[in-house]
C-alpha cells in the first residue's frame, strides 16, 4: 500500500478553516473599535507586521485614517485613536513598546495575538485571539495567515458598514506604483 501525502494547498486551507472561526468571534468588537477610532495605527514585526500593513492599506482604501507606526509620515497618536498591534507571542519587544507608547498617549490598544495573557495582551483594551493550533507549516505561518484573513474579513464588514462601493475604494487606490 502506497501512502500519499496530503495535497499541501488543501492542508494549508484546512488549517485556516479550523483557525479562522475562532478568531472570528472577535470580529464585532474589532470592527466597532476601528469604526470609532479617529485614526488607526498598525504595528507588528516580521510577517505579523506585513499582515498589519495589509490591514492599513485596505483601511486607506475604505477612507479610514490609518498609519503604520514608525513611518515618517505617521501623525501623533492621541486620545480616540486605536493601535492594532500584531504579535503571535505577544512578547515581540518593539510591538509591546509601541503598545505601551500608545497607551501612554491615551489610545486604545487592540492586541492581535495567540496569547491574550502575554505582555501585549495585558496592555490591550481589545484582544483578538488567533489560536496557535498545531500546524504542518513553519513557524507562525498559520497565525499570520489567519490574522490576514481576519483583517480582510473586517475590511469587508467595514466596506458594507461605511457604504463604500468598489469605485469609491478604487478612487483611493494608489496611482503611483
Amino acid at each position: 500500500m502506497v501512502s500519499r501525502r496530503p495535497d499541501p494547498l488543501w492542508l494549508v486551507l484546512a488549517e485556516n478553516l479550523a483557525s479562522l472561526p475562532q478568531a472570528g468571534k472577535h470580529l464585532p468588537n474589532f470592527v466597532e473599535a476601528v469604526a470609532r477610532a479617529r485614526t488607526v495605527f498598525v504595528a507588528g514585526a516580521g510577517r505579523s507586521g506585513l499582515a498589519a500593513r495589509w490591514l492599513a492599506v485596505r483601511l486607506c482604501h475604505l477612507g479610514v485614517p490609518c498609519s503604520v507606526v514608525g513611518e515618517a509620515t505617521a501623525p501623533p497618536a492621541r486620545r480616540g485613536d486605536l493601535l492594532v498591534a500584531v504579535s503571535c507571542s505577544g512578547t515581540t519587544p518593539g510591538t509591546v513598546a509601541h503598545a505601551r507608547a500608545a497607551a501612554k498617549a491615551h489610545c486604545r490598544v487592540c492586541a492581535v495575538t495567540a496569547r491574550p495573557n502575554s505582555p501585549l495582551g495585558r496592555l490591550a483594551h481589545i484582544r483578538v485571539v488567533v489560536p496557535q493550533a498545531p500546524s504542518a507549516q513553519f513557524g507562525h505561518s498559520l497565525f499570520e495567515q489567519t490574522a490576514l484573513l481576519f483583517f480582510d474579513t473586517a475590511a469587508l464588514v467595514l466596506q458594507h458598514r461605511r457604504r463604500q462601493s468598489p469605485p469609491d475604494m478604487w478612487r483611493r487606490h494608489a496611482t503611483i506604483e
